[in-house]
């Protein structure tokens, strides 16, 4: 493979796990979102109750009863939800909003409906199951209840009931995002079409979802969507309500005991990874290759601006934002970072860490020693960034899989899905992509009765089994060897050029290439000692820069600061802190070295250091460093306060 194609294989890598890309211009998810009419808005909980939903929902059901009785006619159904009598009661005004509202909405319904009509039944036979019972609303839990309700859209009028038990209330807000993936976008050796699938419920009339589009990631049209999980589930949310289907919030916590012995129901278990449901069944897990640790990482969460926009990312030698795989040649021999990826949005500034097998994330001084540097790397900061105030959370995952994942247990019929089922790895955004195309391929299969539950476990599973091997492939390769994978592809590193090359499994899998990490600790960090006459300027950030004679042949000369300049050579910073009197009084991080020589210091570089000319400055040197010819070399570093 050449350099060229090398490069878009890597960039696709990028795009495809959610890179630094910039999003598609024309939906800016950095800035705030637009005031809309809010029957479709996502961003706040809505209850059931709201009017505009409920004219949402007697609006579908008066358009899907006019086109199940006129199948065969083609109909426009926008104008006729439009003129329909119901519509009446989004006339809160006379003023353009709420037309706009209502034609947004209608399309919402227009789409939803046509695919009601494509996705109904009409088997004559009585359903398998009088009632469906779903565990969890979750995505997943949600998804199943979408899929499950659309099969029942056009069947007989013995179709089950779809009921939702969550133990939480109805305020979604899990703080993670999902990548949507378009059907040419293979991720994980497997074409989803989960970006489709949504669109076809109407998620493109959610105009106040915040998301981003990457268009063309892969070079053959192939788009992801990314999205809040709050903002997927209040959109499925509306779907269901608009279905008739009941959710009930704030259940019980003994729901799940009394719903496993519900007569003549399927019981859908999607209550996450760590599911008491299926604890209470006894169900067991498979076993985990005794080798294989978790792929670890972290969440670091940034304070956003007052306006709520993110630090800005900074760019490498050819202007490109710095990619996610580029710390690790960086920041793998110190911390054993091996990846980064940016999740950036208006008021939610993230950024996701993957280490190396070996490092110890218990250790409180090693992961903010950690996390400090990345920020520095990757991002530009108008003002130093106070570290104390990122946030960080632990979101390590060892991918898990049942045995069983679905059965009957005396009158029980179950099938269990979503994380309680296979735990995903958070950062490959299989959780929503792969369990859309799960549910879409095989709960229509067991809704129409053509399949039990115990083959739909043997189906299911299957696939639960592959997919489990890729993703512990990931895992292994890229957290112990630093490499990057990307569907059947794996790259090694190049750290002399900073550039990925293609290798072959056989290679991979014989561990050559396989980088492991040389030093275990952080080499001790070299201090800039000050007077006590500068403290009171350096914490006040009015002194920013120092001037210094690294000449062991000088008297007062520091040479250990030349190793500072050496290491800035090839890395956008250095972090350590300042001292006077050998007591430390900041940490500091230093962004660049000037090298000059006493014979080429200037008026502007005295001024710097608050002298009148070169000439006074330069006879100030001179009382501290003793022979100071004009050829001597003269380093200026420049600094920055990160921590009092």
């Amino acid at each position: 493979m050449g350099p060229t194609s090398l490069l878009r294989v890597v960039l696709s890598v990028i795009l495809v796990a959610l890179s630094f890309s910039q999003p598609d211009e024309t939906c800016d998810t950095n800035s705030a979102p637009p005031s809309l009419p809010h029957a479709l808005s996502l961003n706040t909980p809505q209850s059931p109750l709201d009017p505009s939903i409920a004219a949402l929902k007697r609006l579908y059901q008066v358009g899907l009863a006019r086109a199940q009785n006129n199948a065969n006619t083609n109909h426009d159904w926008t104008s006729l939800l439009i003129n329909s009598d119901v519509s009446s009661e989004f006339s809160f005004s006379s003023s353009s909003s709420a037309s706009n509202l209502l034609s947004n909405a209608t399309m919402f319904l227009n789409t939803l409906i046509e695919t009601s009509l494509k996705a109904a039944t009409t088997n004559p036979n009585p359903p398998p199951f009088q009632s469906i019972n779903v565990i969890g609303a979750g995505p997943v839990g949600l998804i199943n209840a979408v899929v499950a309700s659309l099969h029942n859209s056009n069947s007989n009028s013995n179709s089950p009931r779809i009921t939702i038990y969550e133990k939480r209330s109805e305020n979604f807000d899990r703080d993670i995002w999902f990548d949507v993936a378009s059907s040419s976008v293979n991720t994980l050796s497997r074409n989803y079409d989960s970006l489709n699938f949504l669109r076809s419920l109407g998620l493109q009339y959610a105009t106040h979802l915040n998301s981003t589009i990457h268009a063309n990631v892969d070079g053959a049209g192939g788009t992801i969507l990314t999205l809040p999980c709050s903002g997927l589930q209040r959109f499925l949310h509306k779907v269901l309500i608009i279905l008739d289907v009941d959710i009930r919030f704030d259940s019980p916590p003994d729901t799940p005991r009394a719903l496993l012995a519900a007569p003549n129901a399927l019981t859908i278990i999607s209550d996450g990874a760590n599911s008491q449901t299926s604890q209470t069944l006894s169900l067991e897990h498979s076993p985990t290759p005794p080798d294989t640790p978790p792929h670890k990482t972290v969440i670091a969460h940034l304070p956003s601006h007052p306006d709520g926009s993110c630090p800005a990312l900074k760019k490498d030698a050819r202007g490109k934002v710095i990619d996610p795989y580029f710390p690790g040649f960086n920041l793998f021999e110190p911390h054993g970072i091996t990846s980064v990826f940016k999740r950036f949005f208006h008021n939610h500034c993230e950024l996701q860490i993957f280490f190396s097998s070996d490092v110890d994330l218990t250790l409180t001084s090693n992961l903010d020693d950690a996390v400090h540097d990345v920020v520095y790397l990757l991002l530009e900061f108008s003002t130093p960034l106070d570290t104390t105030s990122v946030l960080i959370s632990d979101f390590s995952v060892l991918p898990k899989r049942l045995t069983n994942v679905g059965g009957q247990l005396g009158g029980l019929r179950y099938i269990v899905v979503g994380d309680a089922a296979l735990s995903a790895h958070y950062r490959l955004g299989i959780g929503v992509n792969y369990n859309i195309f799960l549910a879409n391929t095989f709960l229509p299969k067991l809704l129409s009765g053509a399949i039990p539950p115990s083959q739909y476990s043997e189906q299911v599973s299957e696939i639960h089994v592959e997919t489990q091997k890729i993703m512990l492939r990931y895992i292994k390769f890229e957290s112990e060897c630093n490499m990057v994978l990307f569907e059947d592809l794996v790259f090694a590193r190049d750290n002399s050029k900073k550039d990925y090359f293609e290798i072959d499994w056989a290679d991979a899998n014989a561990g050559l290439y396989c980088q492991k990490r040389q030093t275990k600790k952080v080499a001790k960090k070299i201090p800039l000692d000050f007077h006590p006459q500068f403290i009171d300027a350096i914490l006040g950030r009015q002194k920013t820069l120092t001037t210094r004679i690294v000449s062991s042949d000088v008297k007062g000369g520091e040479p250990q600061l030349e190793t500072i300049a050496k290491i800035l050579e090839t890395n956008p910073f250095y972090e350590t802190f300042v001292t006077a009197d050998n007591e430390i009084f900041a940490d500091i991080v230093i962004t660049g070295v000037e090298e000059f020589t006493v014979g080429t210091l200037t008026d502007r570089h005295a001024q710097d250091e608050q002298f009148k000319d070169k000439e006074v400055f330069k006879a100030k040197l001179k009382e501290f460093y003793k022979p100071l010819p004009e050829n001597e070399k003269v380093f200026i570093f420049k600094f920055k306060v990160i921590n009092k």
